[in-house]
């Protein structure tokens, strides 16, 4: 009797290897399928802004931000001058 079950115990471990390889080749591809759906759109900017400041005359200061990597406005300011901090 042990033929028997030494050969019953071979297909269930055959059995299951198969099926956790095929749930990792599923989830392989989903993950896979998941990464090239999340890429931003070409509108967008990918890289990150310089981190540079713009000192404002009443002396606060702005960074860069948004797409363009521009200045924020300086507040109540019409004229600023820049400097790398």
């Amino acid at each position: 009797m042990s033929n028997i079950q030494s050969k019953a115990t071979k297909q269930v471990v055959i059995i299951v290897a198969s099926i956790v390889g095929i749930a990792l080749i599923v989830f392989g591809t989903i993950a896979i399928i998941n990464g090239m759906n999340n890429k931003p759109s070409t509108g967008s900017s990918t890289q990150p802004c310089t981190m540079e400041a713009m000192i404002c005359p009443d002396g606060s200061s702005v960074s860069r931000s948004g797409d363009k990597c521009e200045f924020a406005a300086c507040p109540d300011a019409p004229q600023a001058t820049k400097e790398a901090m």
